[in-house]
C-alpha cells in the first residue's frame, strides 16, 4: 500500500508536469502559427514580422471578445481585472478603502496606487477627489502598465 504523503507528492508532480506540457504545447502551437504567417512577409526583418504578428494577435483577441476599435485611440489590455469601479469623494463623503491597506505607491503627480487585504486595487487622485478600484482575476497582476 502506498503512503498517502507519497501519493500526494506524486499527484502534485503529475499535475505540475501536465501544466508544463500544456504550456510547452501552447508555445509550440504559437511558434508554428507565427512561422506560417511569417511567410506572408518575405521582405521584412524577423523583428518586424514578430511585431506585425503580435499586433495581429492582439487585434484578433480583442475582436474575439467583441471589442472593435475604429479610432486612433490606443486601448490597454486590462483583461486581468475581474471588476472595476469609478468613485468620487470629498470632505463630506470621504473615500473608505475596503480592507486593510497593504501596499502603497505614490507617483509624482500625487496619485496613490494601493492594494488592500480585501484584494482591492485602488488608484486614487486625492487632490482631484476621484478614484478607481478593481479586483483582478486569480493569478493575474494587481497593477499593469
Amino acid at each position: 500500500m502506498i503512503d498517502p504523503k507519497k501519493h500526494n507528492t506524486l499527484c502534485e508532480k503529475a499535475r505540475e508536469n501536465d501544466r508544463i506540457m500544456r504550456t510547452e504545447a501552447e508555445q509550440i502551437y504559437r511558434n508554428n502559427t507565427l512561422c506560417a504567417r511569417a511567410t506572408l512577409y518575405p521582405n521584412r526583418t524577423h523583428e518586424e514580422v514578430i511585431k506585425i504578428l503580435d499586433d495581429m494577435e492582439k487585434k484578433e483577441k480583442k475582436n474575439s471578445e467583441g471589442f472593435i476599435n475604429e479610432t486612433e485611440l490606443e486601448f490597454k489590455d486590462i483583461s486581468s481585472e475581474k471588476e472595476r469601479e469609478y468613485l468620487q469623494f470629498d470632505v463630506d463623503h470621504p473615500l473608505v478603502i475596503e480592507g486593510e491597506p497593504l501596499y502603497l505607491n505614490t507617483s509624482n503627480s500625487g496619485g496613490h496606487r494601493l492594494y488592500t487585504s480585501a484584494k482591492w486595487c485602488y488608484y486614487v487622485q486625492p487632490r482631484e477627489g476621484w478614484a478607481i478600484r478593481w479586483k483582478v482575476k486569480e493569478g493575474q497582476p494587481s497593477f499593469v502598465k
